[in-house]
């Protein structure tokens, strides 16, 4: 029994956590979540009340967000095969994309939502949204790319609390899990800021039923990988690249930032160059932090930027500018992505106001925009969208074009973005 109740110090009801172990197993994990909603959370049970129903250690408390609490033994955590990604009967595959979720293990204030929902917005929205853009879209495969998780302020005193990430771990894949649905994610500059390294995190996500990413354990950073989509024969005919983009860069004396957004290493860059040589099918790549050279101030860009670019390119080891100096901390990546005659499309987070794409060598370079509503986004906009996109890839791989989804709050719809065409990508 823990010794101390709940509700100490608060005017909530008097509870206190019971454990109870077996001859064989042992408790491993007690997680608290405060959420308005509850989660079931794969191979984890939730503390129940003499009623057989959730147990909020909150009840009675005047004003609070309800607080659950899950336990789990090692005996529990067996998930089952990832499942194969395949094209359907026509060779189509359809992708359901996200970026910038920052959800927290408490309940966090809203971040320059329109105004008219400045007194009700919670992270329900972010959780709505996603769960109507998935119904929507029907995708066969959901990627997140990046800053799944974020500290973020309470709703309840506008206080930045620590983040407990175990708590949020749900909260950003529940709408997926609960659809049985294929997935894959990056690691942003925000997701290890909280109690989970990033290889905690890897192993956390490993443990999901419907994950398809793994890690290649020799190279920098955490859930580097590649997923194979294959045709009736069981052939690959495309490959997805996934990379650790990393946080920051610190100084090494004193272990503060430089300011720099962080990047892919060159031994991530050399493993793909090594992967991908030779092959004959196209490719794309996802990952957090952007390439400076999408930026179409440098004038590398063969096509306009399609889509929104309301702040500065915050790119892999540069500090945030329009005209970063390429030869600075340059680890070769984007020489490898344009020069391989593989990949075909870039996908990006990591700036929340940008969402727009360009053509650079032959490469479309895209951004994804802000998903979640406890992220900061185009604050100088009172109408702003969260938005995600959609991409779909046709004929065996060999086409593929890329459409925004929004969020239109105002209207309570959920849709495609109409202002903009579909982007055909290669």
């Amino acid at each position: 029994m823990v010794s101390t109740s709940s509700g100490d110090g608060t005017d909530g009801a008097t509870r206190y956590l019971g454990v109870t172990r077996g001859k064989n197993t042992c408790l491993t994990s007690v997680v608290p979540v405060a959420s308005s909603q509850v989660f079931p959370r794969p191979y984890y049970q939730i503390v129940q009340d003499a009623h057989g129903n959730p147990a909020d250690f909150n009840e009675g408390a005047t004003n609070a967000v309800p607080i659950y609490v899950y336990t789990s033994s090692e005996t529990e955590l067996n998930p089952p095969s990832a499942p194969t990604l395949s094209f359907n009967s026509t060779g189509s595959f359809r992708i359901a994309h996200f970026s910038d979720l920052h959800h927290s293990d408490i309940a966090p204030i809203c971040l320059d939502e329109p105004f008219e929902f400045r007194a009700n917005c919670t992270e329900q929205f972010s959780f709505t949204f996603m769960e109507r853009a998935l119904d929507l879209t029907r995708p066969d495969l959901v990627i997140i790319n990046g800053d799944l998780f974020a500290r973020n302020k309470r709703q309840k005193d506008d206080i930045t609390y620590p983040l407990l990430t175990q708590g949020a771990l749900l909260k950003a894949v529940y709408p997926i899990l609960n659809r049985s649905l294929p997935f894959a994610v990056t690691w942003g500059n925000h997701d290890a800021e909280g109690s989970l390294l990033r290889e905690e995190l890897q192993r956390e996500m490993s443990r999901l039923p419907g994950y398809v990413g793994s890690n290649v354990a020799s190279l920098d950073g955490q859930g580097n990988y590649q997923l194979d989509i294959l045709d009736r024969d069981g052939d690959s005919k495309m490959k997805l690249w996934f990379f650790d983009s990393r946080s920051y860069t610190y100084f090494p004396l004193n272990g503060s930032t430089t300011g720099q957004s962080g990047g892919v290493h060159r031994n991530q860059v050399e493993w793909f160059e090594r992967e991908s040589r030779g092959l004959e099918m196209n490719g794309m790549a996802f990952f957090h932090i952007p390439l400076g050279q999408m930026s179409g101030s440098l004038g590398l860009n063969s096509s306009a930027e399609l889509g929104v670019h309301s702040e500065d390119v915050c790119s892999q080891g540069h500090e945030c500018s329009n005209t970063p100096d390429l030869a600075d901390n340059d680890t070769g990546f984007f020489d490898a992505i344009v020069n391989g005659n593989h990949i075909k499309a870039t996908f990006s987070g990591h700036d929340h106001s940008n969402d727009f794409s360009t053509s650079v060598k032959g490469v479309t370079f895209t951004y994804d925009g802000s998903a979640g509503y406890t992220a900061y986004s185009t604050g100088n906009d009172p109408n702003y969208n969260r938005e995600m996109r959609v991409i779909d890839i046709v004929s065996w791989g060999e086409s593929a074009t890329t459409y925004k989804v929004i969020d239109d709050i105002l209207k309570g719809t959920v849709h495609r973005n109409t202002s903009e065409p579909i982007l055909t990508l290669y």
